[in-house]
């Protein structure tokens, strides 16, 4: 499927809107916000902080970073 232009021309709008969107590498997560506000976060290791940002308790490891 890598090969067929379904999976290219998806591949290359999302790559597009990620740049739009000021992604510059992976993993990159964009949190919605209930006020129409997007907050943009680059790495793994910020799930703490996404976690502290929505309300929710964050249980995984590297809990102290889980506070601002």
């Amino acid at each position: 499927m890598v090969d067929s232009d379904e999976v290219k021309i998806k591949l290359r709008k999302n790559t597009d809107e990620a740049l739009a969107n000021g992604c510059f590498g992976a993993p990159w997560i964009h949190v919605h916000m209930g006020d129409g506000r997007m907050e943009p976060f680059f790495g793994s290791d910020r799930l703490p902080l996404i976690a502290n940002l929505i309300g929710e308790e964050y249980k995984g490891p590297l809990t102290e970073l889980a506070k601002f």
